[in-house]
């Protein structure tokens, strides 16, 4: 089976689809985290604590990693897949600045 990370929303808007694969994202968590300190944004064990945030400046950190990723794909192991992965997070973190609540990234293994 394996670990995948998903965006878990504090409340979540009636009717909004949550779902994301989140294995390619939990496979690439250690390339990930390289990226980040590369190119200086939070990396993936800072992002995946268990605290719930205000979603407003962690979009540009998932934008960061998606920009990196499309412009570099053999960075990551599977980048479609964690390209895919990213795009729901950037996604649903929008959709919870929307309906002005917190977000957190959670590992089920």
């Amino acid at each position: 089976m394996g670990s995948a990370l998903y965006v878990e929303l504090k409340e979540t808007p009636s009717g909004l689809d949550t779902f994301m694969n989140g294995k390619p994202l939990a496979k690439s968590w250690d390339a990930l985290d390289l990226i980040g300190e590369q190119i200086g944004i939070a990396t993936m064990t800072k992002i995946c604590i268990p605290n719930w945030r205000l979603p407003d400046k962690w979009i540009t950190v998932f934008v960061a990693y998606l920009e990196h990723i499309r412009a570099h794909p053999s960075s990551v192991p599977d980048p479609e897949g964690v390209i895919v992965d990213l795009e729901d997070v950037v996604r649903l973190l929008k959709e919870a600045q929307r309906a002005g609540t917190k977000w957190r990234l959670v590992v089920d293994y």
